[in-house]
């Protein structure tokens, strides 16, 4: 990936540079624009502020705040792959953002060992944002060596989606027993914080 410096403005020389306070350069790579956001910027109270590392800081990319720079280039990635792989959307619910369970799982799975997580949040590029939309894609099958395909769950202000490359079983099976494997995945995640029943029986299943 080629990167490079954006100048702030058109026509700034040196001396104009140094004359004002200094801003945080603004990096480009093809369409994508992004920028360093530094540790004193951050709110005290920020939930990016504990963890931030200066070997992999915080970026914005547009209205969009990303925990780490790797963050940033793993959802790049992540794009790029859903643009190109088929898919199936097995289901999705409405479980809403204030549900404690769900703002858990949105939250604290990125401390789990057998999942992958990509979150960021949309703050309209206020720090301070009251009520920034929280997002996040937890992989559950298709991040590590020996996985045969791909599945993950879609989260975002309050609903949640399913999502699987795996191909459908026969024998009989109908719905979501088709993808038995991605259920296995799916139910582990979604019990392990109390929604499986939130999902299931209050979602729309479209397998």
């Amino acid at each position: 990936m080629q990167l490079a410096q954006q100048a702030a403005g058109a026509g700034q020389g040196a001396a104009a540079a140094a004359a004002g306070p200094q801003q945080a350069p603004v990096w480009v790579a093809h369409d994508l624009q992004f920028v360093v956001v530094s540790e004193q910027d951050l709110p005290a109270n920020h939930p990016y502020h504990q963890a931030y590392r200066a070997t992999d800081p915080v970026v914005r990319d547009g209205s969009c705040l990303h925990p780490t720079f790797t963050n940033l280039l793993t959802q790049c990635v992540f794009s790029l792959w859903y643009s190109l792989v088929r898919q199936e959307r097995l289901l999705d619910a409405r479980v809403g953002e204030d549900n404690p369970k769900y703002r858990s799982l949105l939250t604290q799975t990125a401390n789990d060992d057998d999942c992958f997580v990509i979150s960021w949040r949309e703050d309209r590029r206020d720090l301070n944002a009251a009520n920034p939309r929280e997002q996040c894609i937890i992989l559950m099958s298709g991040y590590k060596e020996g996985d045969s395909f791909a599945a993950y769950l879609r989260l975002s202000n309050g609903f949640l989606w399913l999502y699987t490359t795996e191909t459908a079983v026969g024998g009989g099976a109908s719905g979501l027993d088709k993808y038995p494997e991605t259920m296995r995945h799916a139910r582990r995640v979604l019990g392990r914080y109390g929604l499986l029943s939130d999902v299931l029986d209050g979602g729309t299943i479209h397998a």
